[in-house]
């Protein structure tokens, strides 16, 4: 009896050591009505939803393949609100970016989406400037005495 009591014990270790270990390599579960950039860094996976940023603002998730931007202008003197755009990358998950050089979301997908903007970047570069509008200006001045 005393012998199939450790044999038990033993199974169970082992059960409680993998399942200790499934959770820390697993993406972990997300929950919460807003997803925040601390959950995408730790590995969260999400297909829909909502971004929730450290200063409050909140953004939907956009389709697979699509990439939201929103930018603002303020008055000189009031604090920044930095841009950010959220992708969901339908392949890698959810990636944002907070300013310019704040990535947030799992790392094949960081690196898909400044693979992207990249490539947007040398197009744009690329591209042939517009042409300047030409311009004619007629005017006719008259009197009579």
């Amino acid at each position: 009896m005393k012998r199939s009591l450790l044999a038990v014990g033993a199974v169970f270790a082992v059960g409680a050591a993998t399942l200790v270990a499934v959770p820390a390599t697993a993406a972990p579960a997300c929950t919460s009505p807003a997803v925040t950039l601390e959950a995408l860094d730790a590995g969260c996976s999400v297909k829909t939803g909502t971004v929730k940023l450290p200063d409050g603002r909140t953004f939907v998730i956009p389709a697979p393949g699509v990439s939201v931007v929103s930018t603002s202008t303020g008055i000189t003197g009031t604090p920044r609100v930095e841009d950010v755009t959220v992708s969901n990358t339908a392949s890698s998950g959810v990636v944002v970016q907070v300013g310019h050089d704040r990535w947030h979301g799992p790392k094949t997908g960081v690196a898909e989406e400044k693979t992207k903007l990249k490539r947007r970047e040398r197009a744009a570069k690329a591209a042939p400037a517009p042409a300047a509008p030409e311009f004619s200006t007629m005017a006719s001045c008259g009197s009579s005495a």
